[in-house]
C-alpha cells in the first residue's frame, strides 16, 4: 500500500476532510484533531496495512504508523485538498468544554516543536555527559558552540510558541512570532537583569524574564488573533485584508 493510498484510507475512515480540524505528526504518529471523534472507524483503521494501532489521547486521534509518518502526513494534507489553516474551525459545542479546548490548544501549539525539543534536550544531556567524563570543559569553544545550538531553542521558546499559537487561534503566524520575539528582546532582558523600572504611557511595567516561557507568548498570540479577526472583519476592506495576509 502506498503512502497516498494509506493517507486517503485514513482520511475516509475518520469522517472525511470536513471532520478534520488539524493534522500534525511526531516521530511515529499521525496526530489528528477532529470535530466529531464518534465518526472514526477505529477498527478499520487499525486493520490497515502499515498501521500499528491507534489511540484517542490528549484531544487527538493518533494513528501509529512508524518512521514513514512524515511522508504519510504529507500525503494526508494533499488528500485533504485544503491548507490546514483554511479548514473551518469547530464550534465551541464540537470542541467540548473549556478545559478540553484549552488542552487541545496546548497540544496543537506544542506538538510541532516536540522533535526539535527532544533533539535539543538530548544534545544538552550529551554535553553534560562530556563534561562529567572530562572530554569537554565549559570554557572550550566546541562546548560553547554546541551549548548555544541546544539552548537556543529553549531560550527563544516564546517565538516558536507565538508562531504556533497564532496558527491554532486563527491569527497571522508572523504577528505571533513578532510578539514572542518582543518578550525576549535583548534590551528588555537587559533592563530586567539590571533591575530597572520602566513605564508604558505612565503605566508601570513589571519586567520579567520571559525566556524559556510558554504561557505569556500563548496569551499574547490569543489576544492578537482576536484583535486581528475583529479588525479584518469590521474595519478593513477585502482587498486590504488580502494584502495584510500576503
Amino acid at each position: 500500500m502506498t503512502n497516498e493510498t494509506l493517507a486517503q484510507n485514513i482520511l475516509d475512515l475518520v469522517g472525511g476532510p470536513e471532520n478534520v480540524t488539524r493534522a500534525t505528526h511526531c516521530a511515529t504518529r499521525l496526530r489528528l484533531v477532529l470535530k466529531d471523534e464518534s465518526k472514526v472507524q477505529k477498527e478499520a483503521i487499525d486493520g490497515l496495512e502499515k498501521v500499528n494501532g491507534s489511540v484517542f489521547a490528549g484531544g487527538q486521534y493518533q494513528v501509529i504508523i512508524g518512521l514513514t509518518v512524515p511522508a504519510v502526513h504529507e500525503a494526508f494534507l494533499k488528500a485533504m485538498g485544503t491548507p490546514m489553516t483554511d479548514v473551518e474551525a469547530p464550534s465551541e459545542k464540537e470542541q467540548g468544554n473549556l478545559f478540553n479546548r484549552f488542552f487541545k490548544s496546548i497540544v496543537g501549539i506544542m506538538t510541532p516543536t516536540f522533535g526539535i525539543m527532544g533533539a535539543a534536550g538530548i544534545l544538552k544531556g550529551l554535553l553534560a555527559l562530556a563534561v562529567a567524563m572530562k572530554l569537554l570543559q565549559p570554557t572550550d569553544g566546541a562546548y560553547q558552540i554546541w551549548y548555544a545550538v541546544a539552548q537556543s531553542f529553549f531560550y527563544f521558546l516564546p517565538i516558536w510558541v507565538g508562531f504556533n499559537a497564532s496558527k491554532v487561534f486563527g491569527g497571522s503566524q508572523f504577528i505571533g512570532a513578532a510578539l514572542g520575539a518582543s518578550l525576549v528582546f535583548p534590551d528588555i532582558i537587559a533592563l530586567q537583569t539590571a533591575g530597572e523600572s520602566i513605564s508604558f504611557f505612565g503605566i508601570p511595567v513589571v519586567l520579567v524574564n520571559y525566556t524559556q516561557s510558554l504561557f505569556p507568548a500563548m496569551v499574547a498570540a490569543f489576544v492578537a488573533a482576536k484583535i486581528e479577526k475583529f479588525l479584518l472583519k469590521e474595519f478593513m476592506k477585502q482587498s486590504v485584508g488580502c494584502l495584510h495576509r500576503s
